[in-house]
């Protein structure tokens, strides 16, 4: 074989090894709630913070998985790893049937996706201090439910929190 037909044969060979090396693309999955996953990345460019965009599905599961999950006894949703990418499970019968008949069910659904995000995208950990002024939970990052109708009125201040401009 000549020097010219080696080359081709050395770069044929480089070229498949390599193409597998390429970084996968990112897996987006949102469904229904893209618009959840807007507004997380609009406010976080509010408070002036960057989301790159990374690996995250947003799923339905059922109340058992995501309990399970959880490890506590009742959760909402939850924040997990799936084949190494970053997942949150939505507890659909509680997201279909009973999150629409509570006051401020659109506030408290974006609560409880501003929460997992905050564990999924940003790495956040619960934090369960009370705001002593306002008597309130310090961060949308408690592992404890924050009434709808208080984060309605704290939104500014809980988001502020959120992406690490208080507290």
């Amino acid at each position: 074989m000549n020097f010219s037909r080696k080359m081709i044969v050395a770069f044929v060979i480089m070229t498949s090894l390599t193409a597998g090396c390429a970084k996968p693309a990112k897996k987006h999955e949102y469904g229904e709630f893209a618009a959840y996953v807007d507004q997380f990345k609009n406010e976080a460019k509010t408070q002036g913070l960057s989301i790159e965009d990374q690996d995250l599905v947003i799923r339905y599961g059922n109340e058992e998985e995501v309990k399970t999950k959880s490890k506590v006894n009742r959760a909402l949703a939850i924040c997990t790893q799936e084949q190494g990418v970053p997942t949150v499970v939505v507890d659909e019968k509680w997201w279909k049937d009973k999150l629409p008949t509570l006051d401020h069910h659109e506030d408290l659904a974006e609560l409880v996706l501003f929460h997992e995000l905050g564990h999924c995208i940003l790495g956040r950990h619960h934090k369960d201090d009370i705001d002593a002024q306002n008597r309130i939970p310090a961060s949308i990052m408690n592992s404890k439910a924050i009434p709808g109708a208080v984060y309605l009125e704290h939104r500014p201040y809980y988001t502020s929190e959120l992406f690490g401009k208080t507290g």
